[in-house]
C-alpha cells in the first residue's frame, strides 16, 4: 500500500497538474503525530504479518497502535460541540488507516475464538465519512475521491469470451440468490436494502476487469456503500445479509497484493470470513455458501486481462443443486481437493 501524501490509496486521486498548494498540504499533514502513529503502526502490522513469532514486533504494533486510537479520541473531543475538526486532513486520512488496520487486527486468526461478523469496522468507516462530510468542499478542493459515493464507472474493458462469461455467471448467482431467499416477498425496507446490496455487488464484478486500483477503491472500505439498513440485517446474521456479504470476497480473493484489503499470514482475511459466515449460516440455508467456497478452494477465480483466461470450473447457479451433492457445506468437512473447511 503506498502511503506517500499524493498518493495516500485507495482514498485519495492524483493531484490535479500544477496544485503545488495540494501537494504542499499534503506533505505538512504527514508530519503530525496524528498520521505518523497510524502510519507507522500498519507498517508494523505488514512486518508482524510476514514475521508473526516477532515478538519485539509485536509489542511495537500494540504501542502504535494504543498511540493512534488516544490521539484520534483526543482531537475528535477537542472539536467538541459536533463542529469540523481543526485538523480535518490528519483526523481523515488518520481515520482512514486507522480502519484498515481494525480490519485486519480484527481477523488476525485466534485458536478456538468464535466468528463474528466485524461490525465495529463499519462503524469506524461511518465516523470516518462524518468526518469527510463536515468539511466536504475542503477535502474535494485537495483531490479526495468523494467518501460517501463509489468511484464512478469505467470506461468498458473488452472482454474476452471466457471473462464475460464469467461476468454473467457471477450476475446470475446474484439474480439466483435473491431468488432463493424471495427478497421480493420480503418486506419493503428489508427488501430494499437486499436489492441495494446486490446492486451495489452487480457494480462491483462490472467495474472489476479495469485498473486494479479502481477495483481497491471498490472494495474499500469492504461493503462500506451497501447501505445502513442491509449493515443492520448483516449484524442480525440475517441469511441472506451473510451470503452476500461473503460474495464480496470472492472479488477481494483476486486482489492478490493489497495486503491491506486481504491480509497476510495470521491476518489472512477471505478464507478466514467465508468459513466464519458457513458456520454463522443455519443448515437450510448453506446452499448460498456454494459459490465463496468454491472461491476459496481456486475452482472460481477472476483474471484481469494480461492475467491469462479465467480459471477451470466456472461457476454455475443452474447447476448449483447438482454441485452441492458432491460438496459438503458443513463446517469441518471435506471437499474435493482434500481441503476442510471450519
Amino acid at each position: 500500500m503506498q502511503l506517500e501524501p499524493d498518493t495516500t490509496r485507495p482514498v485519495l486521486k492524483k493531484s490535479r497538474a500544477g496544485c503545488k498548494e495540494c501537494r504542499r498540504r499534503k506533505v505538512k499533514a504527514f508530519e503530525s503525530d496524528i498520521l505518523m502513529s497510524p502510519l507507522l503502526a500498519l507498517s508494523a502490522l505488514h512486518l508482524h504479518a510476514h514475521t508473526p513469532d516477532d515478538h519485539l514486533l509485536s509489542l511495537s504494533l500494540s504501542k502504535y497502535v494504543d498511540r493512534s486510537l488516544v490521539n484520534q479520541r483526543t482531537w475528535i473531543a477537542q472539536c467538541g460541540g459536533g463542529g469540523a475538526p481543526r485538523l480535518p486532513m490528519q483526523l481523515f486520512l488518520a481515520a482512514i488507516m486507522l480502519i484498515y488496520m481494525s480490519w485486519l487486527l480484527t481477523n488476525r486468526s485466534q485458536p478456538g475464538e468464535e466468528y463474528r461478523v466485524p461490525m465495529q469496522v463499519f462503524q469506524m468507516a461511518e465516523g470516518a465519512r462524518i468526518i469527510f462530510q463536515r468539511k466536504s468542499g475542503y477535502f474535494r478542493d485537495l483531490g479526495f475521491d468523494r467518501w460517501d459515493l463509489p468511484p464512478p464507472t469505467q470506461d468498458p474493458t473488452p472482454l474476452s469470451p471466457e471473462s464475460l462469461r464469467w461476468l454473467c455467471e457471477m450476475e446470475d448467482d446474484i439474480q439466483h440468490l435473491l431468488d432463493g431467499f424471495c427478497v421480493e416477498s420480503l418486506p419493503d425496507k428489508e427488501r430494499r436494502a437486499y436489492i441495494q446490496a446486490a446492486e451495489y455487488l452487480r457494480y462491483v464484478y462490472r467495474n472489476s476487469f479495469g485498473d486494479i486500483d479502481h477495483t481497491r477503491s471498490l472494495l474499500s472500505p469492504i461493503m462500506g456503500r451497501m447501505g445502513i439498513d442491509f449493515l443492520q440485517l448483516l449484524e442480525a446474521c440475517e441469511p441472506p445479509a451473510l451470503a452476500l456479504f461473503a460474495r464480496a470476497f470472492v472479488l477481494l480473493g483476486s486482489l492478490e497484493e493489497s495486503w491491506w484489503l486481504n491480509g497476510k499470514g495470521p491476518y489472512e482475511v477471505v478464507g478466514r470470513n467465508i468459513k466464519g459466515i458457513l458456520g454463522l449460516m443455519p443448515a437450510k440455508d448453506r446452499w448460498s455458501m456454494d459459490l465463496p467456497i468454491r472461491a476459496i478452494s481456486g475452482v472460481v477465480k477472476l483474471t484481469r486481462p494480461g492475467e491469462g483466461q479465467v480459471s477451470p470450473g466456472v461457476y454455475s447457479p443452474q447447476a448449483q443443486m447438482q454441485s452441492s451433492r458432491t460438496l459438503s457445506l458443513s463446517p469441518g468437512s471435506s471437499t474435493e481437493g482434500g481441503q476442510e473447511w471450519g
